[in-house]
């Protein structure tokens, strides 16, 4: 009992964290999106064009180092055998969701 606390304590914060990230990706992904096109024949600077992709850079390597240290904390409360079972789950349910995300697409 003690031992599920800590992992799904764990998991959701893991969870959160590419909950977080996802949004805010998003939204750099957006501004980025919108400076890159030309507005009514105005375009951004390459200045502000290296800014935002650095921003966006920034961001992903802040979220390896955070889903490291995430991972290493689930690590900590979980057997070899179940973090072994644990990276197979995790892989998959990755290729759960590519594939459902595939057939919604197609029409099924």
């Amino acid at each position: 009992d003690q031992q599920y606390q800590r992992f799904f304590t764990r998991m959701n914060q893991l969870q959160d964290l590419r909950r977080q990230h996802s949004l805010q990706r998003t939204r750099l992904l957006g501004e980025l999106r919108r400076m890159w096109r030309p507005q009514q024949g105005q375009q951004a600077d390459d200045a502000k064009l290296l800014e935002q992709a650095s921003a966006l850079d920034d961001l992903e390597a802040k979220f390896d180092l955070a889903v490291r240290a995430a991972r290493q904390a689930i690590d900590e409360a979980l057997t070899a055998r179940q973090r072994a079972g644990f990276r197979i789950f995790e892989e998959d349910m990755d290729r759960q969701k590519l594939d459902f995300l595939t057939r919604s697409r197609q029409g099924r």
